[in-house]
């Protein structure tokens, strides 16, 4: 299968250059020399990403501190990270973001809850598109996705005094040298017997459902998280999200425990397996290694929440570009050549949000998107358009 050729961890470290010399000596690095991209769980073009979490740049997974030009500052060994937990939504794309995203962190831990800094070894990491898996700490830790949840398989060390601890508040960058994001707000929250609801007051609100049919208890801690008393060992959970409906955060997580994580997983596997197929490639492994794997990660962006979007849910609502003055020139045209129809949904995404806001935007993460250098983002989505209909 072509997935087998796409590896989520290629492009996600510091870039691999020959020391410069003579003229390239004093060439300036106008970008950062990382790659901004992740090798967590993630449906192509979906709502839901997972991944472990370290809080250092470029997006919250990675070993560096922040940087938007040259070479990266370490902030810990990456052949030994150590993370905070998992957390979800992630950017993938080019330009410095600024906008870290990195919500819902769940931590396993045996015992009493750890602080909210507290810090595990990341181990055993291997992923394919779809799923990733490692240990965190002592806790085995397997993830998957559907377009709008993530499903979560832990295997605890212990039998029993096992617990999931939810942080709804902490998000972005931690310790990598920026100004941390503010804890976000919570509110409108409700406590289930196997998991919990509330609403997310940052850059972009958003409702979030987690169960766990394992929790034998959800209970709030002083700091603002929830624990979760997990019976037994293993533990399976459910992260939903909608930018719009609460029923349907809590709707997206229980149908993807229905439909298990192992069904889930298959699913995601063919999903990315139908998209790749799109480009066949008769080349020595090590360059279907290459291509594969830059089209996976081309395609992890941007993010179709239709349905649960922010702005629009009449027509489709593709969000989350980082940066499209690049895009428009690379990873768009890829879309509209190899994917028409995904490429008319772009489109229409596009005019629903010079309609909605009055300009077509330079970037839209998960935020209200401004009109800075508008008109350079007129003149190149121009193009896109151009593309498209032309």
């Amino acid at each position: 299968m072509l997935i087998d050729y796409a590896d989520p961890f290629l492009g996600n470290d510091a870039s691999q250059l020959p020391p410069p010399q003579g003229l390239a000596a004093n060439w300036f690095f106008l970008k950062a020399q990382t790659g901004n991209t992740h090798p967590g769980a993630a449906w192509p073009l979906g709502l839901m990403t997972a991944a472990p979490y370290t809080g250092g740049y470029p997006n919250g997974t990675g070993p560096y501190a922040a940087n938007s030009c040259g070479r990266p500052r370490e902030i810990m060994d990456p052949e030994h990270k150590t993370v905070l937990g998992v957390s979800h939504l992630h950017h993938s794309g080019t330009g410095a973001i600024r906008q870290y995203e990195n919500y819902v962190i769940v931590t396993p831990v045996h015992g009493p809850a750890t602080p909210r800094y507290a810090r595990q070894p990341l181990t055993d990491q291997e992923a394919v598109p779809g799923y990733y898996a490692a240990r965190i700490g002592p806790t085995q830790v397997a993830l998957t996705v559907t377009p709008r949840a993530a499903l979560h398989r832990y295997r605890f060390a212990d039998d029993s005094d096992n617990r999931l601890i939810v942080d709804l508040r902490l998000n972005g960058l931690v310790g990598a040298g920026v100004p941390e994001e503010p804890l976000a707000g919570i509110d409108e929250i409700s406590l289930l017997p196997d998991g919990l609801q509330a609403r997310i007051s940052c850059q972009l609100p958003m409702e979030v459902a987690l169960v766990c049919p394992q929790a034998d208890s959800v209970q709030p801690l002083d700091d603002g998280r929830f624990a979760m008393s997990i019976r037994g060992r293993d533990a399976t959970l459910a992260v939903g999200l909608s930018f719009s409906f609460r029923n349907r955060a809590l709707g997206h997580a229980r149908s993807a425990l229905a439909d298990g994580f192992a069904a889930c997983r298959e699913s995601a596997g063919l999903a990315w397996e139908a998209m790749l197929s799109r480009l066949e490639l008769d080349a020595p492994q090590q360059d279907k290694v290459k291509l594969y794997s830059a089209l996976y990660h081309s395609l992890l962006k941007p993010m179709d929440c239709t349905g649960d979007a922010p702005f629009w849910n009449d027509r489709p609502c593709l969000i989350d570009y980082a940066t499209l003055w690049d895009q428009q020139k690379t990873q768009l045209p890829l879309l509209l050549t190899l994917f028409p129809d995904l490429g008319r949904r772009v489109v229409a995404s596009f005019t629903a949000s010079f309609e909605t806001f009055g300009f077509f935007p330079n970037a839209f993460l998960l935020q209200q998107p401004d009109s800075a250098h508008d008109m350079q983002a007129r003149a190149l989505t121009v193009c896109t358009l151009l593309d498209a209909y032309v």
